[in-house]
């Protein structure tokens, strides 16, 4: 099977994320040595960034005769017209402010694209509307609004009442726009609540370093014991245990395995005969619903009956698994929450939104977008690893013989 960076496999549906089982879409680029730490100075701040709007880039490298960038493919995003408007700009000035620069042809990769519906017909209904009342209450009435394209006033003379009369229809145009503004986003409240979408905001957020991402690294830096160790990650709703999933498989690949899914494997079980010679990272999923624990079984003594080769196989429950646990996904500060999130834009949110639903998250990253309307799964909460013990044996040493001379023993001979 063709593979990209030991971890993206083609299969006949396209390419597949072996981590995962997700399809993802490719943005390749011939490598410059003079623009290569730029490039990934780049894609690094992108990879960071989470918004309804855009496809997360799941991996990033460089290769001898090419750079690739691997985005996921979502699917498009159901929002009316005026809705889907508001978050694009919302999401541009999100990645704007990060600091990255979408090139042309990354732009239909990274933006989501999204379903209108009967969003466009509803919008044009409001505005002819909006013209409708304005007209009758006389404000905006077409008949008597002053030409002035020559200098004149509608009898043909010039004089000061003509600036008068601009200064006028500036006004009644400032207010036309205002008074259509604020019908507007009455509109678009009314047709989120008809679509279902209550309050639905568009969030974007930076993901924070979290330590026990470094503690899985550790495990995966180990050179010992050889075959297949076992690592518990755990932690309930809310924690951000499907966004550490994503980084692990990157950490894994940097390190030299292969990260697969057993899920990915029984899809494609022409997988197995490429993973015989490769150092695998298993993510096992124990909450996905098509998880089957004997083909987790039959992975796992593959890969042992096939070399003596180290394998980490990474556990993922949103249960804790026992007292074994060792290490624990902290919960993050006020601060690193609210740190974390695009509060600008016309659609972002308040500081006292940020506030209160910091406040009330107890720390969980799912919890408070949960707050926020970003529309984002909970998904983790307490964050436990454990890593089986390699087996110790202290041997006593054998006493040391005596030296000899000339066949004496040393001590008899200075008797």
């Amino acid at each position: 099977m063709e593979w990209i960076a030991d971890r993206f496999v083609k299969t006949p549906n396209g390419w597949q994320d072996a981590a995962t089982g997700d399809a993802v879409r490719f943005y390749i680029s011939p490598p410059d040595k003079a623009a290569d730490l730029a490039w990934d100075d780049q894609c690094a701040r992108l990879a960071n960034l989470r918004h309804p709007l855009l496809n997360p880039l799941v991996d990033y490298g460089l290769a001898a005769t090419h750079r690739f960038e691997a985005y996921a493919a979502g699917g498009a995003l159901a929002l009316p017209a005026t809705v889907a408007t508001h978050a694009l700009e919302h999401a541009v000035a999100f990645v704007a402010a990060a600091g990255v620069e979408l090139q042309e042809g990354r732009c239909g990769l990274v933006i989501r694209a999204t379903g209108h519906g009967h969003g466009h017909r509803r919008e044009r209904g409001h505005r002819r509307q909006h013209r409708r009342n304005t007209d009758h209450r006389g404000n905006t009435g077409g008949g008597e609004r002053h030409s002035g394209g020559h200098g004149r006033s509608p009898d043909g003379s010039h004089g000061g009442q003509h600036t008068a009369d601009a200064a006028a229809g500036r006004r009644d145009s400032d207010s036309e726009t205002r008074a259509y503004t604020m019908t507007l986003a009455r509109a678009m409240g009314a047709e989120r609540e008809e679509l279902g979408l209550g309050t639905w905001r568009a969030v974007g957020r930076t993901l924070q370093l979290r330590r026990a991402l470094a503690v899985v690294e550790d495990a995966l830096d180990a050179m010992t014991p050889a075959g297949p160790v076992v690592v518990d990650v755990s932690g309930a709703p809310g924690a951000g245990l499907r966004t550490m999933r994503v980084l692990v498989a990157r950490s894994a690949r940097l390190r030299g395995f292969t990260p697969v899914s057993p899920a990915a494997v029984a899809r494609n079980p022409m997988m197995l005969r490429d993973l015989v010679d490769r150092h695998v990272c298993v993510l096992d999923d124990f909450d996905d619903p098509s998880r089957s624990p004997g083909g987790v079984a039959q992975l796992i003594a593959f890969l042992a009956a096939a070399s003596p080769r180290r394998h980490v196989v990474i556990r993922f429950s949103r249960l804790e698994r026992g007292p074994s646990a060792s290490v624990i996904l902290e919960p993050m500060s006020v601060r690193a929450l609210i740190g974390m999130v695009f509060a600008g834009g016309a659609c972002g949110p308040s500081e006292d939104d940020l506030f209160t639903a910091a406040a009330c998250s107890e720390g969980l990253p799912g919890v408070f977008l949960a707050s926020l309307n970003g529309a984002y799964p909970a998904v983790s909460s307490s964050f436990v690893v454990h890593e089986t013990r390699a087996r110790y044996v202290v041997e006593e040493i054998p006493p040391l013989p005596l030296p000899t001379i000339g066949g004496r023993v040393l001590g008899g001979a200075l008797r």
